[in-house]
């Protein structure tokens, strides 16, 4: 018999009106439906999870579809050749050649998804800076009417930014007032940060308990400096926000930093690694922080008014509109074109794509483990599950699910659904044929 005959080793009736008699059938094949929907799940979850900051190109896109069906054909055909509960051991070849041509199917459906995609360019924020604040507690900025604004003020910067951004602190006076490294912004960096600017400073740890006024930035820089020197990583330019009164009888200098801050700007041309910018309230900037703030290219703020401060500390906090290039399934995710129109051609593609492929799952399962083919139902069902893996890639956003790689796994797994009943033994075997007299006569019963 050819290897396309997937009864064979049943015997046949000629009686067509009677095929379905003799067919002994079981339940569910509940082995067969756990192995394949547990492979299916975790090649579906292993591919989108590997690939989820990864734009697919045209091979990647088509074994991102076919792997999760070829899980499925060899999880039920290795079921089956353990339990033969389906169809007889002589049409394993056929069965391994229907598997092999639809995940062919599924790698060819996939590239053509690749191919009829529209691209998808999404922009998102990204911090351009990590940040140190450095503030001027001295006795003129927290006994003054100077107090209360500022504070104001650095609490609206704190509150306005985003997670993703880095930011340490540096509050000084005649010493050290306090400091916190630069981390991410959650919500125990903020609680730092704001406990700091708001830390209630004794007069007598003042600069006025000195003879005469002034304020020391020795202190201030040399711990900004430490702060930047402990980051792990380079990646953002270190942008450090000064803000002080201090007057013409400050102590300290900057030189040190000065040259600190240009030697690292030097050694990378392409990105400045130190930025210091100072926002000077009341009085005229000092000379020695001007030239600081120039050796770094940096941005002077002279004689700005406490009622101003807020809108400068805004204008330091800076953010970059970052192109994010998406690949084809992250792009349905997303529902929308590189120009923020809907992208409803490539709705209506995915959807018939994914159509296509549980109609060519169902029925190859249906042919591959039916002997009669009276298991119509799985081909309903793994339709059935292309139309939800459509909704869920396209919708899925709107039911909570993200992020897009999640949606994607679960869309694929459920092709790995198989909902099939055993035929345990097949058919009845057929009686055997009549014997001719000259037997009977020649038998022992005569």
């Amino acid at each position: 018999m050819g290897d396309w005959d997937l009864d064979e080793g049943f015997p046949t009736t000629e009686d067509k009106g009677d095929r379905n008699k003799g067919i002994v059938t079981g339940g569910l094949n509940a082995g067969m439906t756990v192995a394949c929907l547990l492979a299916v799940a975790a090649v579906s979850f292993g591919i989108a999870w590997l690939m989820k900051d990864h734009v697919r190109n045209f091979w990647e896109m088509g074994l991102t579809f076919a792997a999760p069906f070829a899980a499925l054909m060899v999880s039920a055909l290795l079921v089956e050749k353990v339990t033969s509960r389906m169809t007889p051991t002589c049409s394993r070849k056929a069965q391994t050649l229907f598997s092999l041509a639809t995940v062919v199917a599924a790698f060819a459906i996939g590239c053509l998804a690749e191919v009829l995609h529209q691209p998808v360019v999404i922009e998102h924020a990204e911090p351009e800076y990590d940040y140190v604040i450095v503030l001027d507690k001295s006795g003129s900025m927290v006994f003054t009417e100077l107090d209360e604004p500022c504070r104001e003020a650095l609490h609206a910067l704190v509150d306005d930014m985003e997670d993703e951004c880095r930011v340490g602190i540096v509050a000084f006076g005649d010493t050290l007032v306090g400091k916190a490294s630069i981390a991410l912004m959650d919500e125990a960096q903020r609680k730092k940060i704001l406990g700091i600017i708001d830390t209630e400073i004794p007069i007598q740890e003042t600069m006025w308990s000195r003879t005469g006024p002034g304020t020391d930035f020795s202190v201030a820089m040399q711990n900004s400096m430490d702060l930047i020197k402990a980051l792990p990583d380079r990646s953002r330019t270190v942008r450090i926000i000064l803000v002080t009164d201090g007057d013409s009888e400050s102590i300290g200098n900057f030189d040190e930093f000065s040259r600190w801050a240009k030697s690292m700007n030097d050694s990378n041309p392409d990105m400045k690694q130190i930025e210091l910018c100072a926002i000077q309230l009341g009085d005229p900037m000092l000379s020695m922080v001007k030239e600081a703030v120039k050796a770094t290219d940096g941005t002077v703020f002279d004689q700005t008014a406490i009622s101003d401060l807020a809108s400068e500390l805004k204008s330091l906090k800076s953010t970059l509109t970052v192109p994010e290039p998406v690949d084809t399934l992250k792009a349905t995710y997303e529902g929308k074109t590189a120009d923020g129109k809907p992208n409803t051609p490539y709705v209506i593609l995915t959807g018939a794509l994914l159509l296509v492929l549980g109609l060519l799952c169902g029925f190859s399962l249906m042919i591959m483990f039916s002997v009669q083919g009276q298991f119509r139902f799985q081909v309903i069902l793994s339709a059935l599950m292309g139309i939800c893996a459509f909704l869920l890639l396209n919708f899925g956003r709107y039911l909570g699910i993200s992020p897009a790689w999640i949606c994607e796994g679960l869309a694929f797994s459920l092709f790995g659904l198989v909902l099939m009943k055993t035929n345990r033994g097949g058919r009845t075997p057929a009686k055997p044929a009549p014997t001719s007299p000259a037997d009977d006569f020649g038998s022992d019963d005569f």
